[in-house]
């Protein structure tokens, strides 16, 4: 995620300065992929999610995650609008699940 997407996502903020979002759609997914106990999630920082699912709300989760310099080598949540929109979309796939969500974004156009 760092080495792939954090570069576009920079990118995509210089050009344009506003939140792409279905790339917010994505990092949410993303999020919300390693709070799914049904599924042993094999990645590197699966430990670090799982630690912060359990303590953690949603919005903090999201804010938590996105301002870790360590994780991501910059702070996200300097983005105007991402921490918002990311959250929500975590909040929105909790809650009514991620393929009404998708589809939901896909058909706004946004």
């Amino acid at each position: 995620m760092r080495m792939r997407n954090v570069p576009v996502l920079l990118e995509h903020y210089r050009k344009k300065n506003a939140v792409p979002g279905c790339f917010a759609l994505g990092f949410a997914a993303f999020l919300c992929f390693f709070h799914q106990p049904k599924h042993p999630v094999q990645d590197d920082r699966a430990a670090y999610f799982f630690e912060k699912w359990q303590t953690c709300t949603p919005g903090d989760l999201v804010q938590k995650v996105l301002s870790d310099n360590e994780l991501w080598g910059c702070d996200l949540t300097k983005l105007p609008g991402f921490t918002e929109k990311v959250s929500q979309f975590v909040s929105d796939i909790l809650e009514k699940g991620a393929r009404h969500v998708l589809h939901h974004q896909m058909k706004s156009g946004a």
